[in-house]
């Protein structure tokens, strides 16, 4: 009786191309956004400029249809624009907070719970961008 060979629990590689070297080119290059002085110097620079760019588009409709637009700017890593937060995120969970304080809890429960929806949105699309480019 012939022996059975294992088989490999996990993809091998069966190309034989030669691995990458680090001179060439990456298959996903970095946003000219990421790689420029002002998003060294600040860690939101790239959502500032996202939600900048979507108030100019959208503003002047939103002004006739007598709505406010609410600039949702994400970065590929995970980060959040402020607009998004400071307008949705922010006012639900201090209206929580209040609820819990007023219930007699502590509130560190809604604490607790804003960390895990953000932590959880940020891993998400850090997530859904990684499956993307795979």
């Amino acid at each position: 009786m012939a022996k059975r060979q294992a088989t490999p629990t996990s993809p091998t590689r069966t190309s034989t191309s030669p691995r990458p070297s680090s001179t060439s080119p990456s298959p996903a290059p970095p946003c000219p956004t990421y790689i420029c002085n002002a998003a060294a110097a600040s860690n939101d620079h790239c959502t500032k400029l996202a939600e900048k760019n979507k108030h100019t588009k959208y503003d002047d409709l939103a002004s006739k249809l007598e709505c406010r637009v609410v600039a949702a700017a994400f970065t590929t890593y995970g980060g959040w624009g402020d607009d998004f937060k400071k307008t949705l995120v922010d006012p639900y969970y201090k209206k929580e907070f209040k609820a819990a304080r007023k219930n007699g809890e502590s509130g560190w429960a809604v604490i607790n719970n804003r960390l895990r929806y953000e932590r959880h949105v940020s891993a998400v699309i850090c997530r859904e961008n990684s499956r993307m480019l795979g």
